[in-house]
């Protein structure tokens, strides 16, 4: 638990790192984030695993289609997700966030078959309600929204059926991703589209592959280790702290909508802790 719980903190306070680039296009820091996150994730396989690790990366390639398709999972998520900010669909992509931690939740009673509590289907009911406002408020059918929440979801469920480490696993795909972004950068700017950063925007842009790789990483760890009904219904400390860093550090408006939702999804967590810290006295 504590791997996905580090990954949902870090994701939840990722928007204030990435405020501090908002100079740089978006498309531009998603490459650096996937060229950076392959350097960072080398780097932690080579001091965990030594030379093993990169015989332990030739083993992976032996699923290469399945990796391939959580690394085009995970991939265009991150595009999407940049693209439809870019175009002015942030209630949308934030509407994603609040689906996917259900969907991880159904797919782990309907594929794999976890079975539910009493306390675990009051939760996920809770939560239900809660997207469910949020769903509701949306001008437009929510195809960004559901992109995101369906991508994530079934790269949440591959992975977990995976039985490559989760450390080779996502070096694996972070490599892949940063073939693609780095040819992406070269085209840039040979055409002369790069926006040369500051000495800081520097730094933060190499930052940007720590902050990127490793909350996946351990996410994929977590989800490892975990049933993904405690997964999806942890997962909603992401969006609740990037509330917080929405309202508290951007200024957003904060309405009866945004009241009713999160009181649902909030509820929801607390009945689901309740049901862990039982467990754990019993």
């Amino acid at each position: 638990m504590p791997y996905a719980i580090g990954a949902y903190l870090i994701w939840g306070v990722l928007p204030i790192y990435l405020g501090l680039l908002h100079r740089i296009p978006s498309s531009q820091i998603v490459m650096h984030r996937m060229v950076w996150s392959a350097v960072f994730m080398i780097v932690v396989i080579a001091i965990t695993n030594g030379r093993r690790s990169f015989a332990d990366l030739r083993k992976a390639s032996s699923q290469a289609a399945t990796m391939l398709l959580t690394t085009f999972l995970i991939g265009s998520n991150w595009y999407v997700y940049v693209y439809a900010v870019g175009h002015g669909h942030v209630l949308e992509t934030s509407l994603g966030y609040f689906i996917c931690p259900l969907l991880i939740v159904l797919l782990g009673r309907v594929v794999l078959k976890e079975r539910w509590d009493r306390l675990q289907k009051i939760s996920v009911a809770l939560a239900s309600c809660g997207v469910m406002v949020f769903f509701l408020r949306a001008n437009a059918f929510p195809v960004y929204a559901l992109y995101l929440a369906f991508t994530f979801g079934l790269y949440a469920l591959i992975r977990k059926k995976l039985s490559i480490p989760p450390v080779i696993a996502s070096c694996w795909e972070m490599l892949v991703m940063s073939v693609v972004a780095g040819l992406a950068l070269l085209n840039a700017s040979y055409q002369g589209e790069i926006m040369q950063p500051s000495d800081t925007e520097r730094w933060l842009l190499l930052g940007s592959g720590v902050v990127t790789a490793l909350p996946l990483w351990w996410f994929n760890e977590g989800a490892k280790r975990l049933p993904l009904k405690t997964v999806g219904i942890l997962q909603y400390l992401a969006p609740c702290l990037q509330f917080l860093c929405a309202v508290l550090f951007f200024k957003e408006s904060f309405g009866m909508t945004e009241a009713i939702g999160f009181g649902f999804i909030w509820l929801a967590i607390a009945v689901y802790i309740l049901r862990l810290l039982g467990r754990v006295r019993s």
